[in-house]
């Protein structure tokens, strides 16, 4: 008889609750580069402030998508801290 394997988060799901721990820290980091390349001596500020914009705007958009995929499959990620 060989051992019965129970997955606790489906291989669907899997990338979603990724999403849910790596996209805020994602979010975080952007925005700390912005204020850098907005505060920098970078002589070409625009092009590096629209990228990290256009960044922020598909990593927000993506956990926008991955809350309301959560929320259809009654899922959470619960975060625990010591």
């Amino acid at each position: 008889m060989g051992a019965v394997k129970m997955h606790l988060i489906s291989a669907e799901a899997l990338p979603h609750f990724e999403n849910m721990i790596y996209l805020p820290m994602l979010l975080i980091i952007l925005e700390k580069d912005r204020d850098s390349f907005e505060k920098g001596p970078f002589k070409l500020k625009g092009p590096y402030v629209k990228l990290v914009d256009e960044a922020t705007r598909a990593a927000r958009a993506e956990l926008r998508e991955t809350t309301i995929y959560l929320r259809r499959q009654n899922m959470k990620v619960i975060r625990y801290f010591h």
